[in-house]
């Protein structure tokens, strides 16, 4: 299961990996909807699309991301295209009897 908790504030995008599957470290694309990307290459990273999980360079897994868009409009469609992203993910890959998490804080 993935676990990703966000913090918007204005149009600025923070998000920090919480939970994720050893398996999944350093694999590329993990799942895709609406052109939103969730990824694991080297470490935890926003740009623009994608969200990039921890991966290969372990030392940075429990680092903080951030990503700055043009406007706060782009900053929650980013927002919603990441937590689709996610839930496809865990509803692909979870036992049923897990509960998947999403925590947002939404700050200006």
């Amino acid at each position: 299961m993935i676990k990703v908790k966000f913090w918007r504030l204005g149009n600025v995008l923070v998000a920090k990996v919480l939970e994720q599957p050893e398996e999944t470290g350093g694999v590329e694309t993990l799942t895709e909807v609406d052109d939103y990307y969730i990824h694991s290459y080297e470490q935890p990273q926003i740009s623009n699309r994608t969200l990039y999980l921890r991966g290969k360079n372990k030392k940075h897994d429990d680092d903080y991301c951030a990503y700055a868009y043009d406007n706060v409009e782009e900053a929650k469609e980013a927002l919603n295209g990441f937590r689709k992203c996610i839930e496809k993910y865990n509803v692909e890959h979870c036992d049923k009897d897990e509960e998947p998490e999403i925590e947002t804080v939404v700050v200006g």
